[in-house]
């Protein structure tokens, strides 16, 4: 088993290398503006992010942190502030402007310019609002109001996938993602169908 990760952290450490074609760099030397460096204050929930800055598991091994089993370096708070630091350094190289910095850091590169090539808007992250605690006796769950007018697809579950990754997918919440299907938790089946409204 322990060979099994550390072959798997191999894989995945090649993998990151080949995310950015250049290489690292100090993100000290540029004046990064305040609404990025409040990004540890977002809630980096879906994915595989974790730590104060939420990096994905591949940036942090493309930014030298360790990510296994035994050891995740992005709960380090200054080895994760150092790596976010040089990771949005280089995304600044990559488009030279902080406000799709911003939103490259928040859903991915690759996104950002997908969407860039298509001339379409980037869509803006919903503020982190506290929830109200729920009522004891709350209302039965509903699907969205006009369910019948909205068009929605139908997905089926695949080995390996998991809500986080299947809302960011189709750019949905996974909030919206449990109410739409009844789902009480985030455990999902395989083969299961999920309804997914556009």
């Amino acid at each position: 088993m322990k060979l099994q990760s550390i072959i798997i952290s191999l894989l995945l450490t090649l993998a990151a290398l080949g995310v950015y074609g250049h290489p690292a760099s100090d993100g000290d030397t540029l004046q990064i503006p305040e609404k990025i460096l409040n990004l540890p204050s977002a809630n980096f929930e879906e994915g595989d992010r974790a730590g104060e800055w939420g990096l994905p598991s591949l940036i942090a091994l493309r930014y030298g942190l360790t990510v296994n089993d035994e050891r995740d370096d992005r709960f380090d708070e200054e080895a994760s502030r150092q790596a976010a630091m040089r990771y949005l350094t280089d995304l600044y190289a990559d488009f030279n402007d902080w406000e799709l910095v911003y939103y490259a850091y928040l859903y991915s590169p690759a996104y950002v310019k997908n969407l860039q090539l298509r001339k379409l808007s980037i869509p803006q992250p919903k503020p982190e609002i506290k929830r109200p605690a729920k009522p004891k006796n709350p209302e039965p769950t509903q699907t969205p109001k006009k369910a019948k007018e909205t068009k929605y697809i139908t997905y089926t579950v695949k080995s390996g996938d998991t809500l986080g990754a299947i809302a960011k997918k189709y750019h949905v919440s996974v909030s919206d993602l449990k109410k739409w299907n009844n789902l009480k938790n985030d455990l999902i089946r395989i083969n299961q169908k999920l309804k997914i409204y556009q």
